[in-house]
């Protein structure tokens, strides 16, 4: 399948519709989260448990609404 790029594996596991965690793996994610100052050590962490790519922005996001809240929801 084409259309602007190729849809080839790392363009669809970068898509934000497949970085998206569930909600029990956001609960799980959640202690990282407040414990860890690094977000490559959060996207390491996310890479080898889930099999997920996240980006930066993605970390802070959740970090942000941990610190707000006290949950993630991205």
């Amino acid at each position: 399948m084409t259309h602007k790029h190729p849809c080839t594996k790392p363009f669809v596991r970068c898509d934000p519709w497949f970085r998206r965690l569930s909600e029990e793996k956001k609960e799980n994610i959640n202690p990282v989260l407040q414990q860890s100052t690094s977000c490559d050590a959060v996207m390491e962490h996310v890479r080898n448990t889930y099999q997920k790519v996240l980006t930066s922005n993605d970390i802070r996001n959740m970090k942000l609404k941990v610190a707000v809240c006290g949950c993630v929801v991205i």
